[in-house]
């Protein structure tokens, strides 16, 4: 699929930063240009619904808002949830899958 590295690749990145660094997702977003599409993306396993189902465009991009803690700390280089191990396993399973 050409879409996996929107459908899940980026959404991985932004949950590694929050994880690694003690950020807060304050929300995160799915925008499609073209036909116009906002989606919000509650869980994580939103993106591989979405997916599975054919609902991202070949446009699509994902928009995270994410808030420093109260008492930020040197940074830390974020590890994917697929390979520090703490992704569900459905969401392991479409990673192989979706590629």
């Amino acid at each position: 699929m050409a879409i996996t590295t929107i459908e899940y690749g980026l959404f991985r990145q932004f949950r590694a930063q929050e994880a690694a660094n003690g950020y807060a997702m304050q929300a995160c977003v799915l925008a499609q240009l073209d036909p116009p599409k906002l989606i919000q993306l509650a869980r994580r396993e939103s993106v591989l619904d979405l997916a599975k189902a054919g609902q991202i465009g070949q446009n699509t991009l994902i928009y995270a808002v994410l808030r420093k803690p109260d008492r930020p700390a040197e940074f830390r280089i974020p590890m994917q949830g697929y390979y520090a191990g703490s992704v569900s396993e459905e969401a392991a399973q479409a990673w192989m899958d979706l590629r």
